[in-house]
């Protein structure tokens, strides 16, 4: 009796892992639905340049916190959301200071193919550099109708067991993150990424899974400067979220460096650059009850 119940834990344990998930990592929002956004982020650079007395820096810091509701949706993914901002604060000039829109309430509107659309409620206007930063909360980024979406750029293309890696499509991804002439001077065959589903469980009816994932991206352009030696952007990616579509929850941490030595064009000849990046940020997404 001892052996045959030995015999059916090993066989359930088995079952168990050889278990395969579709990872689905985009949610389609579902009208009235509410979750509390939270996220941080931090960036640092310094760039030292032949002939410049002194390194150009950078430094920026971002929190934000938002009730986020779904007004309307639509079966194509487009959407309404009002999100009700109790936090939106940003680094400047080494103060901390709240933007324009902290304690109100923006809507956002989502159409499939288009820019979204941000506007108070109540009416008003959001300042051009508070704007910009809006456009960046919660993991946001600039508007490009054709760039895939998170999911397609870093979600393997068939089911994955527990433990099981896969290397997200380079090309989708640099799409993603740069611009045209930026993505097109990635050398891709130098570059590498590496995504792993390293556990997967049942929460809250759904399935919820955490991936681990790291890039390495052989920069050969930095904004309009094209590098004579292309520089590394290395990042990792955390994520403990849902894998089925089934709900919007995640905790996402990413961090990235940049540092290395090239040179580039200048206007009076070549000029040398020696650059050090950093960044880090969290994003949260939790479905209030």
């Amino acid at each position: 009796m001892k052996s045959a119940l030995i015999l059916m834990f090993a066989l359930l344990a088995a079952g168990a892992q050889e278990k395969t998930y579709d990872l689905r990592l985009d949610s389609k929002p579902v009208r009235g639905h509410k979750s509390e956004l939270q996220e941080t982020s931090t960036m640092k650079m310094s760039m030292k340049i032949t002939g410049a007395p002194e390194p150009i820096s950078m430094a920026e810091e971002t929190a934000f916190a938002a009730a986020e509701e779904v007004v309307s949706a639509e079966a194509d993914g487009s959407c309404v959301l009002s999100w009700k901002f109790s936090k939106a604060t940003k680094l400047q000039e080494g103060q901390t200071l709240p933007l324009s829109f902290q304690g109100k309430t923006v809507t956002v509107k989502h159409t499939k193919g288009k820019p979204r659309e941000f506007s108070l409620e109540g009416g008003g206007v959001i300042a051009e550099p508070d704007l910009a930063a809006l456009k960046k909360a919660f993991m946001g980024g600039e508007d490009k109708p054709d760039s895939p979406s998170g999911a397609e750029m870093f979600a393997p293309k068939k089911p994955v067991k527990v433990g099981e890696s896969w290397s997200p499509d380079l090309k989708l991804i640099v799409k993603g993150m740069f611009d045209a002439e930026m993505a097109e001077a990635v050398d891709l065959e130098k570059s590498k990424s590496k995504f792993t589903l390293k556990s997967a469980e049942s929460r809250s009816g759904a399935d919820f899974g955490k991936i681990e994932g790291s890039l390495e991206l052989m920069l050969g352009q930095l904004g309009p400067m094209k590098l004579d030696v292309p520089v590394s952007l290395k990042m990792t990616l955390n994520l403990d979220a849902s894998i089925d579509g089934k709900h919007p929850d995640a905790v996402m941490r990413v961090k990235a460096e940049m540092k290395g030595k090239s040179s580039a064009a200048g206007p009076n000849g070549k000029i040398d650059l020696d650059l050090d990046m950093s960044m880090s940020g969290e994003k949260s997404v939790k479905t209030m009850k």
